[in-house]
């Protein structure tokens, strides 16, 4: 369930589903630097901008990169260097009394249909040319490929475990 996770959290990290946000300020906001908002003011958060920020997630900013999330391998061994995100660095379904009524639901749905998949099949993308070891990506705000991904889920091999029992 950490590699699950951290996948999850990745995806929705570097693929953010919203362009951003508009909140409407309460009252006045005191930022740095003796800036202010003032009230009744719309702010917009971008959350891509937010997501691919690297004073927030590092030089890698742009790269999808699971291990970051505290995972590095499919035992869920945990990554010594990997370190939490600050608060509300990290917000695809917001945070606090706005926050998106389904988050859970959609966790759960993408924990159980990540598990259904990768348990059974072997995800095997497709070569897209000899040139690229990797997908090309279109620069865009939201991530997008080329053209279509060729890809195939091919079965497990099943195994089945002999038992005996000493009488």
């Amino acid at each position: 369930l950490p590699v699950c996770r951290a996948g999850m959290n990745e995806v929705l990290r570097t693929h953010v589903v919203s362009f951003g946000v508009v909140r409407r300020t309460g009252a006045a906001i005191e930022l740095e630097a003796g800036k202010s908002v003032p009230a009744d003011t719309d702010v917009m958060l971008l959350l891509h901008a937010l997501h691919h920020d690297p004073e927030f997630w590092g030089d890698d900013a742009d790269e999808f990169n699971p291990s970051r999330w505290g995972v590095t391998d499919v035992e869920g061994g945990a990554a010594p260097a990997a370190r939490a995100p600050p608060k509300h660095a990290f917000a695809p379904f917001l945070d606090g009394s706005r926050q998106c009524a389904g988050k859970a639901l959609a966790e759960l749905e993408w924990t159980i249909a990540m598990h259904a998949m990768l348990s059974r099949y072997d995800l095997v993308v497709a070569p897209q040319d000899a040139e690229h070891d990797t997908l090309p990506i279109k620069d865009a705000m939201f991530t997008l490929t080329e053209g279509p991904v060729a890809c195939t889920f091919v079965p497990r091999a099943t195994t089945t475990t002999a038992t005996t029992t000493a009488r």
